[in-house]
């Protein structure tokens, strides 16, 4: 294949990567805006509670409750990100082996070159049935200890951010500018240094990672299937 057909290719492929990407993160990100209403709500009943005007004394004794508060939001949270991680993986794994019939068929291989896209699917849900599921297993609890991570991290930087700016007699308006919220990208680069910027941030970081793991080892996977011997990449 000529150098302006791997152009070709790879523009179809990394276009395909994109859209799959885009639905992941925003499916995952409409999970993070709703956790950081819930802490910002909880900050505010804080408040209600403790308010600064009666010092920092009393605003530490009520810290237990808020954390526990942050602690079912953030383990809900964990349930929600984990929970995606099977369909998310198998979505792109599945991606994969479409793009592994799809190369074929450009490459004009025999069996290959007239397969229509009713049929590559119809090939792919046979062959999904017959491949090792252990490896596709493996990416999926991957997945899910990734996104656990996140969540555990997350809850760790807000109750260290709350914890600090009572001590430090913070307002509560100013803990929640801290914390943050899950913002869009035409104002993610003003958004400054907050805690759910920093975990958008990581979780965009994972879709896009195990997306093109997934990816790649769905395509290799066909291949093995297809009784493809040798594959060279070309970067």
């Amino acid at each position: 294949m000529d150098s302006q057909a791997f152009k070709s290719v790879g523009k179809r492929i990394s276009s395909k990567h994109d859209r799959l990407e885009t639905r992941q993160v925003k499916e995952l990100e409409r999970v993070l805006r709703m956790a950081a209403r819930q802490v910002k709500e909880e900050i505010y009943t804080f408040e209600e509670a403790a308010p600064l005007s009666q010092g920092q004394a009393a605003r530490l004794a009520q810290m237990a409750t808020l954390k526990g508060a942050i602690d079912r939001i953030a383990s809900a949270l964990e349930r929600d990100l984990t929970g995606t991680a099977p369909d998310h993986t198998r979505q792109a794994f599945r991606q994969g082996m479409l793009e592994g019939v799809s190369d074929l068929k450009y490459l004009k291989i025999p069996d290959y070159a007239a397969v229509k896209a009713g049929e590559a699917n119809a090939l792919v849900d046979i062959v999904f049935t017959t491949i090792d599921k252990d490896a596709l297993d493996f990416f999926i609890k991957y997945r899910m200890q990734l996104m656990g991570s996140l969540s555990e991290q997350l809850q760790y930087e807000i109750k260290t951010r709350i914890a600090a700016g009572i001590v430090s007699g913070k307002s509560t308006p100013e803990m929640v500018r801290e914390i943050g919220k899950v913002i869009d990208d035409k104002n993610f680069k003003k958004a400054g240094k907050t805690v759910f910027k920093s975990t958008q941030q990581r979780l965009r970081l994972i879709c896009r990672t195990e997306i093109n793991r997934a990816h790649n080892a769905g395509r290799v996977a066909f291949y093995k299937e297809a009784g493809v011997k040798k594959v060279q990449w070309w970067a």
